[in-house]
């Protein structure tokens, strides 16, 4: 049984049932979200995720989000052509590419 089937197991487990409200264990909600963020940066779309494992997307979202904070995990990458030149992918597959250090800095602000 993969990842996917156990934590659909287990939400299926749940009181409640489809159509009435689930109490989510803190400790499921955290498997979730990780299953979550795991799938997100392997290029799945949330709805898809979120079938796949019994919870609606909205919910899961919201989980994800509130567990993150206002900071969101991003990358930087020197491009290999320039040393002074950087991509900035953000994990949603957001990609903003030949950013000075400046941009790079507005940027970052905005999003914080």
């Amino acid at each position: 049984m993969g990842k996917a089937e156990e934590l659909a197991a287990a939400v299926e487990g749940l009181e409640g049932g489809k159509g009435k409200r689930r109490k989510y264990p803190m400790d499921l909600r955290q498997r979730l979200v990780e299953f979550v963020r795991e799938q997100r940066a392997a290029g799945k779309q949330l709805k898809s995720i979120a079938a796949r494992v019994g919870v609606s997307p909205t919910l899961l979202h919201r989980w994800e989000t509130k567990r993150g904070g206002a900071f969101r995990r991003v990358e930087l990458q020197r491009q290999p052509s320039t040393s002074s030149r950087y991509v900035l992918r953000a994990p949603h597959g957001v990609r903003v590419e030949d950013l000075g250090v400046d941009e790079l800095v507005t940027i970052l602000r905005r999003l914080g």
